[in-house]
């Protein structure tokens, strides 16, 4: 049986370790935000461009910017749509390493819990055993001070 000392510790080490894991989960998540807030902006510009009165081109050259604009703002669209994914499956990574993290300290409080009852169990059968001997040393003893 593990030594109490050593399973607090490595309770202790568990659970800072389930909380930095955590810690991680919140940071992430405020990342891929930050990200999905970046993409729904490009998108929001996008159809207020799409809204505004058209811009009357004076030259072939302007109508040619206008165009690669649109061009790069879809492409920018694209890439941060593809950030965002990427942003979600690191993010889907990190809660599992936390829920393993999490199940690791619960399965060691879990031991922790079971080793204290069996630490009081057997407290208990050691002291009802000395109860025991004492009343029958007790019995014993009164018996044989009544036989004189």
């Amino acid at each position: 049986m593990m030594q109490a000392s050593t399973l607090q510790r490595l309770q202790e080490m568990a659970h800072a370790q389930a909380d930095a894991e955590g810690r991680r989960v919140a940071a992430m998540q405020t990342q891929l935000n930050a990200e999905e807030q970046r993409r729904q902006e490009l998108m929001a510009y996008e159809r207020a461009y799409y809204h505004s009165p058209p811009i009357t081109a004076s030259s072939a050259q302007q109508l040619q910017e206008q165009s690669l604009f649109l061009v790069k703002l879809r492409e920018a669209i694209a890439q941060q749509g593809q950030q965002c994914a990427t942003y979600a499956l690191r993010l889907q990574e990190q809660q599992r390493r936390w829920q393993a993290a999490q199940a690791k300290a619960q399965s060691l409080d879990l031991l922790a819990a079971r080793q204290l009852t069996e630490q009081q169990q057997r407290q208990r059968r050691r002291e009802q055993k000395e109860a025991d001997e004492f009343a029958q040393r007790r019995r014993s003893s009164g018996g044989d001070a009544s036989l004189d």
